[in-house]
């Protein structure tokens, strides 16, 4: 009978340790039901045309719009001539006819500008923290890089370098995609069901 007690009683221990452990694991048994709602990553730029690089980039066409994607979709209102800007020359911002544009599909914005850089400058772009992701969340920091304008505009037309399916051949799969790839970056609004069908 003693033996019997004692089992009963060691069981109860070890099952009051284990409920101990499941409560501690479960947050102590805590009244506390406060839900922390996760943070939202901070959006960043992941590519830019004129690219960023060291040195920097020279002989930038003076007509060329200055275009960057982003790692998230992007709040449309957002990416605007406030938020997105260009010194030209560098300490200068350049005001003259620009315009910035979203593309939510491909996540890119572009500053577009009528009146052309001036000739031979060093130019500086910046997305600056108010550009903001879907969550309202801005840039950790403000992206900025440099570019070296060259002496002209570029008039030269962009041409189409490689194609999927090639020209002409037979038997492709009714749903296979149709691919073309450019001799230049392209402004993605241009590329549309008129242009492109």
């Amino acid at each position: 009978m003693k033996i019997i007690y004692n089992i009963k009683r060691n069981l109860r221990l070890i099952l009051a340790v284990c409920f101990a452990g499941i409560l501690a694991a479960c947050g102590g048994g805590s009244s506390d039901t406060t839900i922390t709602a996760p943070v939202a990553a901070a959006p960043s730029v992941i590519l830019t045309v004129p690219a960023k690089k060291i040195p920097i980039v020279a002989g930038v066409a003076t007509n060329l719009n200055i275009t960057a994607k982003f790692s998230q979709a992007m709040l449309a209102s957002s990416i605007n001539p406030t938020s997105m800007k260009v010194s030209c020359p560098s300490g200068t911002p350049f005001t003259d006819t620009v315009t910035v544009t979203y593309d939510a599909i491909n996540r890119l914005a572009t500053l577009k500008h009528t009146t052309l850089f001036p000739a031979s400058t060093t130019c500086v772009a910046t997305i600056t923290t108010a550009a903001k992701n879907l969550a309202g969340v801005g840039l950790a920091k403000d992206y900025v890089w440099s570019f070296t304008t060259g002496s002209s505009p570029d008039v030269t037309p962009p041409t189409v370098i490689a194609r999927s399916p090639i020209n002409a051949v037979t038997g492709i799969c009714l749903s296979k995609d149709v691919v073309v790839t450019f001799s230049e970056p392209m402004d993605s609004s241009t590329i549309t069901a008129a242009s492109f069908n």
